[in-house]
């Protein structure tokens, strides 16, 4: 009688476990621009069906139109690979994170890439030999070519914006507002010349100890204090906190006003 174990197949650990791709998520610039270059390729890919399975006349139109699409299309491939590694040198993942405007940009050029250039070259392969219906190729040429100029300006734009940020100087920190000493009502406040050996002067009968900020709120008040006073032809009022400003005939607007 064979003894099996109860606890099933024991499981073998390879040693080396597949790396895992990066998000696209995560990298969502990267993921765009790798959309252009596999629609680019694709497309090009579908210029050499339309040679097998259209006729074309060796000298033309639709021959010389579709030739000159295929080098546009042979052409950017490299472009593109080019900008991205450059620029990607330069700034690092900050450029693959992108920014709203550079990723709404490269959005529109992949989905215009896909429905009107790569889509309209699948129709044309998949259409018959003899088929003598127009090709638009000098169309699709034309759309191909300002979608990769869109994308390669978007490029150049998001990184003439991670140099200006990266280059703006760090805001300067705000410095603390000092916090205001508190010290007890009935010790007087002590002068920068007073020793910490000396003890504090003792109040004499009627004098109180008030701190600073007590001292600005009665100021204040003092400030919107007036009093009325006779004056030829009428009256006037003098402040309490300064003598010196006098108001002539109209009651201070917001004050205190002592009547005669």
């Amino acid at each position: 009688m064979s003894h099996h174990s109860a606890r099933g197949p024991i499981p073998i650990r390879t040693a080396n476990p597949p790396s895992r791709a990066p998000d696209a998520a995560l990298l969502p610039l990267r993921a765009l621009i790798s959309k252009l270059t596999s629609l680019t390729s694709t497309s090009h890919s579908l210029c050499h069906t339309i040679r097998s399975t259209r006729r074309l006349s060796p000298s033309g139109t639709a021959t010389t139109t579709l030739a000159a699409l295929e080098d546009s299309l042979a052409d950017a491939l490299p472009r593109l690979s080019n900008l991205y590694a450059s620029l990607r040198a330069t700034h690092g993942k900050p450029l693959d994170l992108a920014d709203a405007p550079a990723l709404a940009a490269l959005d529109a050029a992949v989905n215009t890439l896909n429905k009107h250039v790569k889509a309209r070259l699948a129709d044309i392969a998949d259409s018959k030999a003899g088929s003598k219906s127009k090709s638009g190729f000098r169309e699709i040429g034309a759309t191909f070519n300002a979608v990769i100029d869109s994308a390669e300006d978007a490029l150049t734009a998001l990184s003439a914006r991670l140099s200006a940020a990266s280059s703006a100087p760090a805001p300067a920190p705000r410095p603390k507002a000092p916090s205001p000493i508190q010290e007890a009502p009935h010790r007087p406040r002590r002068d920068s010349r007073t020793r910490e050996s000396e003890p504090p002067r003792v109040l004499e009968r009627g004098e109180i100890a008030i701190t600073y900020r007590q001292f600005e709120r009665m100021d204040a008040v003092m400030q919107s204090c007036w009093i009325e006073e006779k004056a030829e032809g009428g009256r006037r009022f003098r402040n309490m906190a300064d003598p010196s400003r006098v108001v002539y005939g109209v009651v201070p607007e917001g004050g205190f006003v002592r009547a005669l």
